[in-house]
């Protein structure tokens, strides 16, 4: 009887310690994976990486603009965020193309999703990731292809609005 006891508290401590212990792990591993990816991608030529507290910013070298930034949500949940242009005093007729371009990259792209912002009218690209399932390399690359598609649509969609409305997000 008694050791039956004795049985039970012990598994009892581990459970507490396992469950008291599973968010510092938990931060812990957050602070490791920000610290590497931030190690990996900190050595892009013609970008400059910033370690921020939950997140990491890339900037332009050369223009000091910042391109996206990675942010960690939750353990399962990083989110690049790139902001691509600002529609102002579109016309309607601009706003169409827009949102078609949009459809068009939503449904073709290997990397983020633009959306626009109906009350600001700025449209920004997303894309999810999940630590707990992908390797370090793998968020290193998704992260250098979203850098690049947020250039790439940038100029695009100023070839859109050139003359007539848009602002960059520079």
């Amino acid at each position: 009887m008694q050791g039956s006891y004795v049985k039970k508290s012990v598994v009892l401590a581990m459970f507490v310690a396992l469950v008291a212990g599973t968010p510092a792990l938990a931060q812990e591993a957050h602070a490791n994976l920000l610290g590497e990816l931030f190690s990996r991608l900190s050595h892009q030529q013609g970008i400059q990486a910033e370690l921020r507290t939950g997140g990491i910013s890339f900037r332009d070298a050369i223009t000091g603009s910042e391109i996206c930034v990675l942010v960690e949500k939750a353990p399962q949940n990083m989110t690049l965020v790139g902001e691509i242009i600002e529609l102002g005093k579109a016309s309607p007729d601009v706003i169409s193309r827009a949102m078609r371009k949009m459809a068009y990259y939503n449904f073709n792209s290997a990397v983020g999703t633009l959306m626009l912002d109906g009350a600001s009218k700025r449209i920004r690209m997303e894309h999810h990731l999940n630590p707990q399932v992908l390797s370090v390399e793998s968020i290193a690359s998704a992260v250098e292809l979203f850098e690049s598609s947020v250039r790439a649509e940038r100029l695009r969609f100023s070839q859109l609005t050139e003359g007539n409305l848009g602002t960059l997000m520079r």
